[in-house]
């Protein structure tokens, strides 16, 4: 009973997951209250919470909540939430009330339903996939200042990205890296004499020298007079990125980047 009283958020989620588990049937009052008047990181919890209950109350709240999404009754920062509770129940019902959900973001342009990730993250975890997550390999090219980590400077330096671009310009940016380029960072792809490819980021030209800033290779010097080809290439950041990141990574990374102002 303290805990689920206390002050800290992360508490009282730890308290409505562990009386789904000891006391279900006094859970579904809690879950109900959490649902009405508890912060957006409960509200996000106790939808979590009531995915992995097994009996009827559960899914019935449940059924509820899905049923005001396809109505478009859900804040969006909970919207992403009771779509993936409500896709963990075998209920052929609420299996096609998500399809009918989904198809809607199918007309509301090429972003589609990534738009589920433009709001609710967690900063925290947003910070954590930025820095630390191998897949993703943000801070390998992009710097931001006062974190810790001196970054790479292949992307561009995204310190007060959030003060400068809304989400739906991050989500773009990430979901299709070579739709927004950033000045100063396109990269190109030039063939040498010897038939050797490289693509990077121009650090410096001269008339006698090229020095690219390489994702693959570091800082590259190629003479002018050993290039047979020059074109411009395409983002360092992968096209793939998003398919390595779930919704959920996503919402929190959207979070991390709109949030350093």
């Amino acid at each position: 009973a303290a805990a689920s009283a206390a002050s800290e958020e992360s508490l009282r989620k730890e308290s409505l997951r562990f009386a789904s588990l000891l006391k279900p049937a006094g859970a579904i009052a809690q879950i109900t209250r959490v649902l009405q008047n508890g912060s957006v990181g409960e509200k996000q919890s106790a939808l979590g919470t009531l995915a992995n209950m097994k009996d009827k109350e559960a899914e019935a709240l449940l059924d509820q909540w899905t049923d005001r999404l396809v109505k478009g009754q859900v804040p969006a920062e909970l919207q992403l939430d009771v779509l993936e509770a409500a896709a963990k129940r075998e209920s052929p019902e609420l299996k096609a009330k998500l399809q009918a959900f989904e198809a809607k973001f199918t007309k509301q342009g090429e972003l589609g339903a990534h738009r589920l990730a433009l709001t609710g993250g967690s900063i925290d975890e947003g910070r954590k996939i930025f820095f630390e997550r191998a897949e993703a390999q943000c801070a390998r090219c992009h710097k931001i200042e006062g974190q810790g980590s001196e970054g790479g400077m292949v992307g561009p330096e995204l310190t007060k990205i959030g003060a400068t671009k809304d989400r739906s310009y991050l989500l773009e940016s990430i979901v299709f890296p070579n739709k927004h380029i950033a000045e100063g960072f396109q990269s190109v792809l030039v063939t040498t004499r010897d038939g050797t490819s490289f693509a990077g980021v121009v650090q410096s030209e001269s008339d006698s020298e090229l020095v690219l800033n390489s994702h693959e290779d570091g800082i590259v010097k190629i003479k002018k007079s050993d290039i047979t080809a020059r074109e411009r290439g395409l983002s360092s950041m992968p096209e793939g990125l998003v398919t390595l990141l779930s919704r959920r990574d996503l919402r929190d990374l959207i979070e991390y980047l709109a949030s350093l102002k």
